[in-house]
């Protein structure tokens, strides 16, 4: 394979992972090494920061089947941040975000849901909210989420309890949680993240996660298309090897995938990727 077609290929896996412009991902492959992940893992506090998250949203991608939709339109990612464009985040996904920030009873010692040390702000423009946690080297930050919106349903939410918003130290709560730093499926829930474009083909409607076990998670696509086409233009995608980490194929079964299993490599961690039909 010529050098050129190398990196055409590169950069078309980038921009469908990514749902980045083509010349984008072109020029940002020009600027790395030929050896380098087209889009690589996040560090390791993004990480764990990324799986709290989304693990709290669970469906990151509700399509036109639904009432309000909440389309990815494109993700921009580094080692230490994530940008992520929806179409729209419908008033549930905001509850879930809400409950994803640190709370408790004024009278008890420990939190009762959300990460310690974890806050929000708008984002430079004022255009989406940023999550970030106190004095680590992480952030993801939110489009199509009104800080507004935002705001007030933080206010509703914590009616009866208190928490922690925009305020830049720990509180007692925080400073006495035994919630672990990092659960073991942060890492393939970042990576389903960075490269959910790749799961985005067809008629892909809407696509959840949740952990099933503690070192495995579940990924669900609904979609019209179970087609064998489709289905290996999915697997191909997840695991190809200029993506990092590795997700690498280690069984599957039903007509056209209906579940295939990948490992993510260097861990013991698996993702149950199931296909369902509308």
């Amino acid at each position: 394979m010529s050098t050129h077609h190398r990196l055409v290929r590169r950069a078309q896996l980038r921009s469908r992972a990514l749902r980045e412009p083509h010349f984008l991902s072109r020029a940002y492959l020009m600027e790395i090494a030929a050896e380098d992940p087209i889009v690589g893992p996040a560090e390791t506090w993004q990480r764990r920061l990324e799986g709290h998250l989304f693990r709290h949203l669970g469906y990151f991608h509700v399509g036109e089947k639904h009432s309000p939709t909440m389309k990815i339109m494109r993700i921009s990612a580094t080692g230490e941040a994530l940008e992520i464009w929806f179409s729209h985040v419908p008033d549930y996904q905001i509850d879930s975000l809400v409950n994803a920030l640190p709370t408790w009873h004024p009278s008890d010692d420990g939190l009762v849901n959300g990460y310690p040390g974890l806050r929000y702000r708008p984002t430079h423009d004022g255009k989406g909210v940023e999550f970030y946690i106190l004095d680590k080297p992480c952030s993801v930050a939110f489009r199509g989420l009104e800080v507004a919106v935002f705001e007030e349903a933080c206010r509703i939410e914590i009616a009866d309890l208190e928490g922690a918003r925009t305020e830049q130290h720990m509180h007692r709560a925080e400073t006495l949680s035994d919630r672990p730093e990092e659960y073991e499926t942060d890492v393939a829930i970042s990576a389903i993240i960075r490269r959910a474009g790749v799961l985005l083909v067809g008629e892909v409607d809407s696509i959840d996660l949740w952990p099933t076990r503690p070192n495995r998670l579940s990924v669900e696509i609904l979609t019209e298309d179970r087609s064998l086409a489709t289905f290996r233009k999915i697997v191909s995608g997840l695991s190809s090897p200029h993506l990092s980490p590795r997700m690498i194929m280690t069984e599957t079964e039903g007509h056209s995938g209906y579940r295939t299993i990948f490992r993510i490599e260097g861990s013991h961690v698996d993702i149950d990727l199931r296909i369902q039909t509308l």
